[in-house]
């Protein structure tokens, strides 16, 4: 079976388009599993346990989440107080390694040698091979010993348990008895084949148990391989859900203004089950049809986004987030953030729409602006700076393209020299190069000015200075940072395109709330480097508003560089690389409040 849902125990509620750190603060911890290595206890000599599994039923489930009452999560621990000790235990299978020591275990190449040549069971994906550790993945569905290393049993196992959504295959050196007694402390060896089923997917960032000690016996893994369902079942009444990776959606508001998300839900125990939103959407809607506001229309759920939070790689529960209409991926671009020293990542994100109703905007709109855009397409936690600056509202187009206010000598955008990479380390590996945007906030660069473009060079040298932009002096551009900031005004209303059809070798673009303060690795619009190619997003501005925007280029790894970047409306340019003057970019506007100043260089937020 593959219908997946969860026990709702630990539901929490959200009430803005974010991360609620109190929501997900004050929720209960995610079960810590409890996964035996002693199968046979004094209480039950006779009884092998030899396999558990975790009982859920989804129609239960969502029903509880309607009535908004958490269940008790579900209890699979076996062991009891023993009665007896030194009891032996299942005898595992036919190899074992020599010696009889952990470190020989894992030395031993039988088992990698057999985890390596594992074939992935249909409908799967293989997300690790051959680790020395085993995982501590989202929603424990129970475990069973097998005879072989079989992947294919394995997976038809999974497949049975209701929720299964991943599984751990994995060689395990267990004790051949109950290490309960001094007189046994450190028995004699047995290898264990685990198929460990979960609820949500087995990675390599999760596979961090490497065993444990059971009193002088040392318990170790090898051998361990993951693999996830590549299919996650639709919601009923739901269309096939879209697969949103490691990111989810950062709704703007629509074309009327109005705000399109809902609320969120968070729940910690139970399986990944998207069916939990479903009912969570529908339970919303009834209790809103019955209480109308004072004015205006109830809104109603339509798009739900869920995915699993993680605190530095740990899963924390799952996240279902409620909208009054649907989004595409153009609005993906949330990807978590740092709160503290605690890193906020989002992992097996999907989102569903209503297959008879995807929604629609809040009040008619005109019909220049069929499409809206997220006033910031990073995530929605940032605090607005000026709604006249940074909220997105469409508006009738005007044939006549729109010029911004620069009699206050505000013409241009302002740029940030920093020589030697400042905070940042070179890294190929990350997309981003290792290019750490935010610690840019508060360096002090080496040379500040203003430039009416961004880009346009290409250093195809090594070891070569020259001037950047309007700079009075040449500098090395070796290892340094650029960092550009301001406000594009929107002459006439449309779908803008922003690209970087070239980089070498990393860079960041933001566009609204989060380029004026809140930027980060996560909430761009924009990431390209050197290997990606042409990177754009489209969306959609109002005529006469000022959009905060900023760009941070980084020739990280030293050697030649180049940036070329671009605003395009249909086939009309707005802003080129390779334009001398764009009228479009300012640092400010005139008034001071419809677009205020940045703050100084090395003070940000």
């Amino acid at each position: 079976m593959r219908a997946v849902a969860a026990l709702a125990a630990c539901v929490a509620f959200a009430n803005a388009q974010t991360f609620d750190m109190d929501m997900i603060l004050a929720a209960e911890p995610v079960p810590t599993p409890s996964i035996p290595v002693v199968y046979i206890t004094g209480d039950a000599p006779s009884t092998t346990a030899s396999a558990t599994t975790v009982s859920y039923v989804e129609t239960q489930a969502a029903a509880s989440v309607s009535l908004e009452v958490a269940a008790a999560a579900s209890s699979t621990a076996l062991a009891k107080r023993a009665v007896s000790t030194c009891v032996p235990q299942p005898t595992g299978i036919s190899h074992n390694s020599s010696p009889d020591t952990a470190s020989a275990f894992l030395a031993d190449a039988y088992y990698s040698s057999v985890a390596s040549a594992a074939p992935t069971p249909a409908g799967y994906v293989n997300t690790f091979t051959n680790l020395q550790a085993s995982n501590n993945a989202y929603g424990y569905m129970g475990y069973q010993l097998l005879s072989t290393y079989d992947t294919q049993l394995c997976s038809q196992k999974c497949d049975k348990v209701n929720g299964c959504l991943s599984f751990n295959l994995y060689f395990e050196r267990d004790p051949s008895v109950d290490p309960n007694d001094s007189s046994c402390s450190n028995p004699a060896s047995v290898t264990q084949i685990k198929c460990v089923m979960w609820g949500g997917p087995t990675l390599k960032s999760n596979a961090l148990n490497a065993g444990q000690w059971r009193n002088k016996f040392q318990v170790v893994i090898a051998g361990s391989n993951g693999y996830v369902n590549k299919t996650i079942d639709p919601a009923p009444g739901y269309d096939q859900p879209i697969d949103l990776g490691d990111a989810t959606i950062n709704a703007p508001l629509d074309c009327s203004g109005h705000g399109t998300f809902m609320q969120s839900k968070f729940f910690t125990s139970g399986p990944f089950d998207a069916n939990l939103c479903a009912a969570a959407c529908s339970a919303q809607n009834v209790y809103n049809l019955a209480h109308p506001p004072a004015e205006g229309k109830p809104k109603t759920c339509q798009f739900f986004t869920t995915y699993l939070l993680y605190k530095d790689g740990v899963a924390q529960g799952q996240t279902c987030s409620l909208y009054t209409m649907a989004w595409n991926s153009t609005y993906n671009t949330n990807k978590g953030y740092y709160y503290g020293q605690s890193h906020y990542t989002v992992g097996y994100s999907f989102a569903f729409s209503n297959t008879t109703n995807p929604g629609a905007p809040y009040a008619a709109c005109s019909s220049s602006s069929s499409s809206t855009v997220v006033s910031s397409t990073a995530k929605a936690s940032s605090t607005a700076v000026s709604a006249s600056s940074t909220t997105l509202s469409t508006a009738t187009a005007t044939p006549t393209a729109l010029l911004p206010d620069t009699s206050c000598n505000n013409a241009g955008l302002q740029f940030a020299y920093y020589p030697g990479l400042a905070s940042t380390q070179w890294d190929f590996n990350s997309p981003n190069y290792g290019l750490d945007a935010e610690n840019y906030k508060t360096v002090t660069p080496n040379y500040t000015g203003v430039t009416n473009f961004i880009g346009g060079f290409a250093w195809n040298t090594y070891h070569q200075s020259s001037s950047i932009y309007s700079s009075t002096r040449p500098f090395d551009h070796e290892k340094m940072i650029l960092n550009h900031r301001g406000y594009f005004f929107a002459p006439t209303s449309g779908d803008y395109t922003f690209s970087i059809p070239t980089c070498d070798d990393a860079a960041f673009f933001w566009l609204g709330d989060m380029a004026y303060s809140g930027f980060n690795e996560f909430n761009y619009l924009l990431l390209d480097n050197q290997a990606n190619g042409t990177q754009s997003a489209t969306v959609t501005l109002t005529a006469g508003k000022y959009y905060p925007i900023r760009l941070i280029y980084g020739n990280v790894g030293g050697g030649p560089g180049s940036l070329y970047f671009q605003i395009t409306q249909g086939n009309k340019v707005a802003a080129d690389w390779s334009s001398t003057v764009s009228p479009y970019f300012v640092q400010k506007s005139c008034d001071g409040t419809t677009a205020p100043a940045y703050a100084a260089f090395g003070q940000e937020t």
